[in-house]
C-alpha cells in the first residue's frame, strides 16, 4: 500500500493536501479531490482507513525512536513493546538515531508528519531532548514518552529502571558476601547519562560505605572504554576495592576480558557485577552476575501509559513509571579474598 507521501507525489500535491482531500475539506476544490482519490484507489491507498484516521485524530500508530535496535536491552524494549501494539491492534514506527540529537528531533518531525498518536524515546546522549521538540509533539496532541531514564529538557511522562532499587540490590548482595570497600565504573562523567550512579553513591553512603573508588570513563560509547586504564585506577586506589559495579554488562566485559590479559582472578582478587542481563553475560569466563531490568515490561507499560495519557488529554501530573529488577548470580562474585595482586 502506498503512503501519504507516495499519493501526494503522484498527485501533484503536498501531503497535506492529499489529508485535507480525503477528509473532504472544503478548501480543496473537487477537481483536486477527486484526482487525488483516482491516485488513491489505484495505488491501493485506503481511503476509508485514513479518512477515519485523520477525522477523529487517532491514527492507532505509536512511533519509537531507539539509540540502536541491535543492542539487546532496546531489543528487548521494542519486543515489548511490538506485543503490547500486537494485541491492541496499533502499528509501530520505528526510528534509530544512534543518539545524536539532530537525528532524534528529524525523527520526532518524521513521525508528527505521520501522525503517530505517541512517540516513545530513548536517548543516550548526556544532553536532554530539546524543548522545542516537546513542544512540537504536545502541539500536534502527541504524547511523548520517555524510555530508561532519557533526559528531556521538560517533563515529561517515562518509563525507567528503578534505580534506587538496583542500586540497593547489587549493594545489598556484595555487603552480604562481606564487601565492605566497592568501586563504582560509570559510563560519562558525573554519569549524567542515568542516575544509576548518584543512586549507588546514595545507597553506599546510606550503608555507611565510602563512595571514594568512583570512576568515570569520559566516554558515553562503552567501545572507547579502557579497561587497563579503569584497573590501574581501581589497584592503586588507597581503599583498594574488592568489588567493582559496572554502569552495564558490556564494561563488565570488558573488565573481565582485561583482568584476564593482565593476570586479576575474577572472582579470587576482584568480584565484578554488571548491569542489564545481555545475552552475553552468560558467556563469559567466568560467567557475569548481573541485574535483569526486565526491559520487555518497560516497553510494555510505557506502551500502555502512551494509551492511558492519549485519552486523558492535557493538565495531568507527569507520570513517572519505575519497574523492579531482579538479581541474576553467576560466578563472577565471591567473598572477598584475602589475597590480591601485586600490581
Amino acid at each position: 500500500m502506498a503512503s501519504i507521501r507516495e499519493i501526494a507525489r503522484l498527485a501533484g500535491v503536498a501531503p497535506s493536501t492529499v489529508s485535507r482531500a480525503l477528509r473532504n475539506a472544503p478548501s480543496i476544490s473537487p477537481a483536486t479531490r477527486e484526482r487525488i482519490r483516482l491516485v488513491a484507489d489505484a495505488h491501493q491507498y485506503s481511503t476509508d482507513h485514513w479518512v477515519q484516521r485523520l477525522t477523529v485524530g487517532r491514527s492507532r500508530t505509536i512511533g519509537v525512536i531507539l539509540p540502536e535496535v541491535t543492542t539487546s536491552f532496546y531489543a528487548r524494549v521494542l519486543r515489548g513493546i511490538l506485543e503490547a501494539t500486537r494485541a491492541a491492534n496499533y502499528h509501530v514506527l520505528t526510528v534509530e538515531t544512534h543518539s545524536q540529537l539532530l537525528h532524534t528531533y528529524r525523527a520526532i518531525q518524521s513521525l508528527v508528519e505521520q501522525r503517530v498518536d505517541a512517540v516513545l524515546i530513548a536517548n543516550e546522549h548526556p544532553d536532554p531532548i530539546p524543548l522545542e521538540a516537546i513542544q512540537l509533539l504536545r502541539k500536534h496532541g502527541i504524547v511523548p514518552i520517555g524510555l530508561d531514564s532519557t533526559p528531556f529538557s521538560a517533563p515529561v511522562d517515562s518509563v525507567s529502571t528503578d534505580e534506587n532499587q538496583l542500586a540497593e540490590t547489587i549493594v545489598s548482595y556484595l555487603m552480604a558476601l562481606g564487601h565492605r570497600s566497592i568501586a563504582f565504573v560509570g559510563l560519562v562523567p558525573s554519569d549524567r547519562l542515568f542516575s544509576r550512579g548518584e543512586a549507588m553513591a546514595r545507597i553506599m553512603r546510606a550503608h555507611g560505605l565510602q563512595t571514594s573508588n568512583f570512576v568515570d570513563t569520559n566516554t558515553k560509547d562503552y567501545r572507547a572504554f579502557d579497561a587497563v586504564h579503569a584497573w590501574k585506577q581501581l589497584l592503586h586506589a588507597h581503599s583498594r576495592p574488592t568489588a567493582v559495579i559496572t554502569w552495564e554488562d558490556r564494561i563488565a566485559a570488558k573488565f573481565v576480558q582485561s583482568a584476564a590479559a593482565q593476570g586479576i582472578g575474577i572472582p579470587q582478587h576482584m568480584s565484578v557485577i554488571g548491569c542489564a542481563n545481555m545475552e552475553f553475560a552468560e558467556l563469559l569466563v567466568p560467567s557475569l552476575t548481573t541485574v535483569e531490568q526486565h526491559p520487555e515490561e518497560i516497553g510494555r507499560r510505557a506502551f500502555a501509559l502512551a494509551q492511558q495519557r492519549k485519552g486523558q488529554g492535557d493538565g495531568l501530573p507527569i507520570q513517572t513509571i519505575t519497574i523492579p529488577v531482579s538479581l541474576v548470580e553467576r560466578a563472577s562474585c565471591h567473598r572477598p579474598y584475602i589475597m590480591h595482586p601485586s600490581r
